[in-house]
Order: C-alpha cells, then structure tokens, then sequence
C-alpha cells in the first residue's frame, strides 16, 4: 500500500520486552514511571493513573497535562473561562463548580473533537454567562451524565454524580422532547451515547432516533439542497455554526453506530445535512484535495484541542454513510446476496482519496494526539466491514484482483493489511496514550481485533492480542458498565471456539468483575448490539452482547473443558 501512506504508514511493531507485554496485559498499562518530558498537552487529562513504579517506554506518553503547582493530578480545566462557572444555574445537582468544570473539561478535550456534537466556545461562553442561546440545563446535564463516567476512570467517587445527572437528564427530556430545538438534537444524541457507556442499550434507540426525527424538523438532515441553500443566506454565522455542528455531529454518529454497532431498527438519515462542514478546512475526497471554497465552510473559531479531526471525519462519514445504506438498510436477505464487489470497490477507492487529503495534523504520527489514532482506527474500521461479506464469501471474490490496484490487491489482502494496522493502532493506542483508560470511542478496535484474531488461532501472537483487547475493556470498566458484557461475550466467543479453558476464561471474568468494585456479575446491564461480527452477516440476534455474554455461564456450567489448574491459568494471563 505504498501509493496510500497516509492510509497504511509504517508503524511501530509490538512492543517485544517482557515489561511492555506485560503492561500490555494489564489494565492499567497506561501508567508509566515518568511523563514523556517536553510533551504537548493532549489528551485533557493529568494523570493519576500512576501507582507503583512502572516500565519506560519508547515513544510519547500523551497526558492531557502535567500536575499543576501544587502537585495535583486532578483532570485539569481546558479553558480558563470555566474557571467562573457557576453550575447552581443550570442543574440541580449538589456539585462543585471546580469537579463540574473538571469533568466538562475531560468530556470537551476526549470525545468531543470526535463528535462535535455542538460548537465548544458557543457551549462554554453562555455556559459561563448563563445565556440559553447555545446552551441549556438539558445539554449540561447530558454533557455530565457522560462525563462523569469518562471522570470516574479517575476518581470512583464521581460515579455517586452519574444516575443523578442520568435522572436529572431523563427529567428535563420529558419536558423538551417535543420542543425542536438544535440543542435539544444534541442532548438527545449525547444521551443516547451515554446510556451506551452506561448499559442501558434499551434507551440508546429511543433517544437517537428522537434527535434524528427532530433534526428532519429542523431541516438539519434529509432536506431538499436548493431550499436549504436558500435559507443559509438568512442565517447569521453563529446561528449557521450551531446548526451545522449538530447537524453534522448527529449524521456521523447515526452512521457510525450503524456501521459499528449494527443496532437493529435504527433509523437511517437519507441524505447527509447540506449545511456547511464546521472548522474551516474540509476534506474533499472528491476533488483529492483539501477544498478552501468559502461558500462550503464556516471560519474556523474552535479551541485548538479540536484539530482537524472533526471536519475530516464529516467527509469520511459522509463516504460511510453510502455503504450504511447499501449494505443494512431495509435488509431482508443475507449480507452476501445483496451486495456486490464492484460497490465495495468504489468506497474503498473514496476512501483510500479522502486518506490522501487529510490536512497534515490528521495524518497518525508519534506526537498525534488521540482524537487522530482514533480517526485512523475508525478509518481501518470501516474497511474491514466493507470487505468482509467477501473475504468470508466465495474464494473468486476473496481473490479477485481490485481494478485500481497496481500491486494486484485482492479484498482479502486489504482485509489483511487494515487487520495488521489495527493490531498496531490496538497496542500504540493502549502504551502512548492514558486515554486508552477513559474514553469508550476507541473500543471499536477491540471487538475488531479480537474476532480478527479469534478467526486465526494459527498465528502464534493470537493470544497475545486477544488478551490485550479484553485488558483494554478491564482498564475501561471502572467508567464503563457496557465494557464488562462486552469483554464476557468475547469471551464466550473464545470458549465457544475452542481456543481458551473455562478455567482461564473464569480467571478473567473474576479480573472484570474486580475493576468494576464488584464480586458479582453486573446482570442489569444491556447491550443489542453486535459483537460477533461474521455470525451478525448470518444472524444477526444471536450475535448480540447480550446474547453471547449470557451463554458465558450455560458453557461454563454444561462443558466439561476444566483442564488446567490456577498455576496454568495465570500464565495464559501472562503470555
């Protein structure tokens, strides 16, 4: 893949010293001895993650930011305007103006530059002077709810703050939801994304497909371009920014949980929004350029903790949002007999342009911040999911040569290489960055990996990033309910293979269990969506979270597979 380096570079292999592997398998790997000295802020958070002397590394360390003064370690506050908050004015909620501000900081400077569900500086400028015109108690309530479980990997006390934020939120919704407001689009699609993280999948529908209904009523998705273009002319620019960050912010993440999650009944958006792309620059995979027409972009106004990210994943979603329809919508027969290779092709091939014209801070680097290593895992994501009908198909469309490939690349050799990427975003992500530990946005390459691997036993590192994947989901647990029925499923996918003892299965379950502060399984948690990702191509019910974590316990109690002693089990834990 030499003609698309910025697709495919040449990263880091895995870490070969013992100490790394073994930090790896932890789920706290990433604690380090040391901060990288003279590194950029990055993630929005200081550490405390740190609590025992740890293994250096060979690359970047990306905190958020270093210890103030005084030695703390808290979150810090991204902006000195919430410095002044004063949040008594929009929940009634008994907490600090300093942990609101905190916990606000963690959400604006982690998910934010990759949902973008609203305009950051229009958000905390009326948060902090208590105008309603770009923020309101609802969205501040939501925007807690879900940051307060990004904050708990940090501190466990801040999860007493989650149901009330939650209660408080799902309050101020019953009197809003029938108010069409951009701001209300925004805090039902956040709200959406925080029951997800909070294992309360029965909800995640409900409040996406209201923030999708009501932006059809806002003309922010599914209008006609001629009236749409029309009405922009009477639009001031602050008004255009906020319609165009939640129009966009809503799009991507309606195709995103198609595409990754597989929810079953979602609603599609049939057109992407009209209005402008947020931020100034803009991916054009079209023209294979960066496009600086001042009618298609809004001037740039955004803190610089956003980046490029936002607008380049617009454009990618944009390419995405083509396959959501061709490959889920209205699907009434198999995966592979609705869909053809010459499709797969030709978003393959927009994909590859868009690749090329990212903006240089877009491009994965050492020093990228996370949002980017983020962005590059959605992107090998995405081909793995639009070649996968046809690698697990018939051997003539496995092997078949792509048109545009002057190296005679077949869908099994991109499925392959973006596999090997993966692998390689997996392991960099969880040693270089703390945010591997907090935010669920990344997880997407853990179900990925994990079922890559589990399909190719024969490769002797499988267990090696399998084991990485369910640690990755433990150093999650303590902000995530959902990571724990995740990690069991997968779990239940390797018994059922095969490929691990009950025992060493058991082992791990007792590890989750214990990074979640609990004894006992969490059994009030849901999650519909897919995590076996070749049985959801044939049936998709049983291929579900849900489903496959409660078969974790009929496999442990019915199959007689108890071979190995503890001894024997810790060093599978080891490997």
């Amino acid at each position: 893949m030499a003609n698309f380096p910025t697709a495919y570079p040449n990263l880091r292999t895995i870490p070969a010293t013992a100490p790394e592997r073994e930090a790896l398998l932890s789920s706290n790997s990433s604690r380090r001895s040391k901060p990288f000295e003279n590194q950029p802020p990055d993630d929005g958070v200081s550490s405390i993650m740190s609590d025992g002397a740890l293994q250096n590394t060979n690359g970047p360390l990306h905190m958020a930011a270093p210890p103030d003064g005084q030695g703390n370690t808290r979150p810090s506050i991204c902006d000195d305007r919430l410095r002044h908050l004063d949040v008594s004015f929009w929940t009634t909620v008994s907490i600090s103006n300093d942990l609101a501000a905190r916990i606000l900081s963690v959400y604006l400077t982690t998910d934010h530059p990759l949902l973008g569900t609203f305009d950051p500086n229009l958000f905390v400028n009326d948060l902090v002077n208590h105008q309603t015109t770009n923020c309101s108690r609802l969205l501040v309530s939501t925007v807690l709810y879900w940051g307060c479980q990004i904050y708990a990997a940090f501190d466990q006390k801040v999860r007493d703050y989650t149901n009330s934020f939650c209660n408080e939120a799902e309050e101020l919704w019953l009197h809003e939801q029938h108010n069409d407001t951009s701001l209300n689009v925004a805090s039902a699609q956040l709200l959406s994304l925080a029951y997800l993280g909070h294992g309360k999948d029965h909800y995640v529908l409900r409040f996406l497909s209201a923030a999708i209904d009501m932006g059809k009523r806002l003309s922010l998705l599914d209008v006609d371009p001629s009236l749409a273009r029309g009405n922009l002319a009477n639009l001031s620019p602050e008004i255009q920014r906020r319609m165009a960050y939640t129009a966009w912010g809503l799009f991507n993440w309606a195709v995103l949980t198609t595409m990754f999650y597989q929810q079953p009944n979602l609603q599609y958006p049939e057109h992407p929004p009209v209005l402008p792309i947020p931020d100034g620059e803009i991916v054009d995979a079209a023209p294979k350029r960066l496009a600086h027409v001042d009618a298609h972009m809004i001037a740039p106004a955004s803190p610089s903790f956003m980046g490029h990210t936002f607008p380049a994943l617009c454009s990618f979603w944009k390419i995405m949002h083509g396959v959501s329809v061709s490959y889920y919508k209205n699907r009434k027969s198999l995966l592979q007999e609705h869909i053809n290779l010459n499709f797969a092709e030709l978003k393959y091939r927009e994909l590859l342009d868009w690749s090329q014209a990212l903006p240089p801070d877009a491009a994965l680097r050492d020093d990228s911040p996370h949002h980017v290593v983020i962005l590059h895992i959605w992107f090998h994501a995405a081909v793995l999911d639009i070649f996968r009908p046809f690698v697990h198909g018939s051997q003539r469309d496995r092997s078949r040569v792509l048109s545009f490939s002057e190296q005679h690349l077949s869908p099994d050799d991109a499925f392959g290489t973006s596999v090997r990427q993966l692998k390689q975003l997996v392991i960099n992500y969880r040693c270089y960055h703390e945010s591997s530990t907090y935010t669920m946005l990344w997880q997407t390459a853990l179900i990925y990996v994990a079922n890559a691997v589990l399909h190719d036993t024969h490769d002797p590192e499988w267990r090696f990033y399998f084991l990485a994947c369910i640690n990755a989901y433990e150093g999650l647990r303590k902000s995530y309910r959902v990571a724990e029925l995740i990690s069991r499923a997968l779990l239940t996918m390797a018994l059922r293979g095969g490929c691990m003892t009950v025992s060493e299965a058991n082992t791990l379950e007792v590890q989750m269990m214990e990074a979640g502060g609990r004894h006992l399984k969490d059994d009030d948690v849901r999650a519909t969506f897919m995590v076996d990702l070749d049985l959801a191509m044939l049936n998709p019910e049983a291929a579900r979270v849900e489903v496959l974590a409660k078969r974790f316990n009929e496999i442990v109690l019915f199959r007689d597979l108890t071979t190995v002693d503890d001894e024997e089990a810790q060093s599978f834990r080891r490997l």
